[in-house]
């Protein structure tokens, strides 16, 4: 079955339409990007990993993008939170 791609006769506009759109969707993830250098709290990430509200949420209630949210999720899914709880206070008594 033929795509309506296909049948497009004007590749350029295709493009630039397609662009346009992925600029609009991208925009709208990154919109909640406050805190894009601070690094990651233990509270911030349990709540990633608990998944109890959509990333857009989440986003917005944590100040980062959607891409940074799905990325910790995948980051530390395999990790437990007593094992990152013990990595920071390491952290915090080496300082």
């Amino acid at each position: 079955m033929p795509s309506y791609r296909d049948k497009s006769h004007d590749k350029e506009n295709e493009r630039k339409t397609r662009r346009a759109q992925n600029k609009r969707y991208y925009k709208r993830l990154s919109a909640n990007n406050e805190n894009s250098k601070s690094r990651w709290s233990i509270h911030d990430i349990e709540l990633v990993l608990k998944h109890e509200q959509p990333d857009r949420v989440l986003s917005e209630r944590l100040g980062r993008s959607v891409k940074a949210i799905q990325t910790i999720r995948g980051v530390y899914k395999d990790r437990n939170i007593e094992e990152l709880k013990s990595l920071e206070e390491k952290e915090e008594q080496e300082l």
